[in-house]
């Protein structure tokens, strides 16, 4: 069963179709201009300009976008295969979820478990980068599978070292 808002293209891949109501499909929170592609007759927008005919306002309103932030269309997962697995101390081979969110989250009171979660989101555990509190994402949580254990590990090597 697909979610609404999913749609299967001859090739098999999952498309998100938008359903954008005043910005005209020129704001990154439309999924279509985000992604780098067109709105199709799919998607359920209001005057949209994010089509192959307004192509020189697409064009340009990207531009001005990517000027004030330079990364804002880059990928914002990262594969387990990338480098940045090293920097952050997470084995990607071990873990349920091979990604990671390249900015990580900021969830304060949502505990990591609600879209509102950058990470939960596109459906990737939290990581070091993420400054979440009570982090309890369902893909993987920013403090591991069982902080607790690690510490009482600590405790008792620290009680054989002292004996």
């Amino acid at each position: 069963r697909r979610r609404r808002g999913e749609q299967m293209t001859g090739d098999g891949e999952g498309c998100k179709r938008c359903n954008c109501k005043k910005s005209k499909c020129l704001k990154l929170y439309c999924d279509c201009f985000a992604a780098g592609v067109y709105c199709m007759d799919l998607c359920a927008c209001v005057d949209c300009f994010n089509k192959p005919v307004h192509e020189d306002t697409v064009l340009a309103t990207r531009k001005q976008i990517e000027s004030r932030n330079p990364l804002a269309f880059a990928p914002k997962v990262i594969r387990g295969s990338d480098h940045r697995q090293l920097e952050i101390g997470v084995d990607f081979t071990k873990t349920p979820a091979s990604a990671r969110h390249k900015r990580g989250c900021n969830c304060k009171k949502s505990g990591c478990l609600k879209k509102y979660c950058e990470c939960y989101q596109v459906g990737v555990g939290c990581s070091l980068n993420c400054r979440c509190e009570g982090c309890k994402n369902a893909f993987g949580r920013k403090d591991g599978p069982n902080p607790k254990a690690d510490l009482e590990d600590d405790d008792e090597a620290e009680e054989e070292e002292k004996n």
